[in-house]
């Protein structure tokens, strides 16, 4: 099963080449959000104590976006704010 596991990788990435895709499965969020500009922009993100909803925050306020955070835990999410 590792094996097969390994050829669709390595599929994968061949095929997001020959496609000209600009990101595929080995795409980073730095990857995706470089020379991205969210000056003025607003979001809101649900779900950003941990996982996926807090790096995506990150990124938004790297990115210049201002980010309201709607959180049910108001401690968890200052520390996301912290973070």
């Amino acid at each position: 099963a590792a094996y097969f596991g390994y050829l669709a990788v390595i599929y994968g990435v061949q095929y997001a080449k020959e496609k000209s895709r600009p990101f595929n499965a080995l795409s980073t969020g730095d990857d995706v959000m470089k020379d991205v500009n969210l000056s003025g922009k607003y979001a809101i993100v649900t779900g950003c104590n941990a996982g996926i909803g807090k790096e995506t925050v990150r990124y938004l306020v790297e990115s210049g976006a201002t980010v309201i955070m709607a959180c049910r835990n108001l401690e968890k999410g200052g520390k996301t704010k912290d973070y």
